[in-house]
């Protein structure tokens, strides 16, 4: 049997991938968290992208379109820019994406912001 490197929780069921689980694709499944290029540097856009990278491999690394569908009001697509985008995600698809992660909102609300001043500041 093969070790698995992979796992996706659907509602009480979490399915566990192996190298060879590949769905059809040419490749095997790879997880979100390999894709995002974050920022250089430290600071407090990279802290929230770090976080969010951290609460998608928690939550089991769910797809895109999983995620999407739990939110019922965001496209794959958008999800796919806030997991992957290395820029600031607006706060609505950001709140609704940790939502759907099990993350908490009310923390990651204040990273956000402590970004969006950083950005501010930045512009001059």
């Amino acid at each position: 049997m093969s070790e698995y490197f992979y796992s996706m929780s659907l509602g009480t069921v979490t399915l566990c991938l192996t190298e060879s689980d590949n769905f059809g694709q040419s490749a095997a499944v790879q997880p979100m968290g390999h894709i995002r290029r974050l920022p250089d540097g430290a600071g407090p856009c990279h802290d929230l992208l770090l976080a969010l990278r951290d609460l998608h491999l928690r939550a089991g690394e769910p797809s895109v379109r999983m995620i999407a569908r739990s939110t019922s009001a965001l496209s794959h697509d958008t999800v796919h820019r806030v997991l992957t985008r290395p820029v600031l995600p607006g706060w609505g698809p950001l709140e609704l994406v940790v939502e759907a992660l099990g993350g908490e909102v009310d923390a990651f609300r204040l990273l956000w912001i402590s970004a969006r001043h950083a950005m501010e500041q930045d512009r001059g």
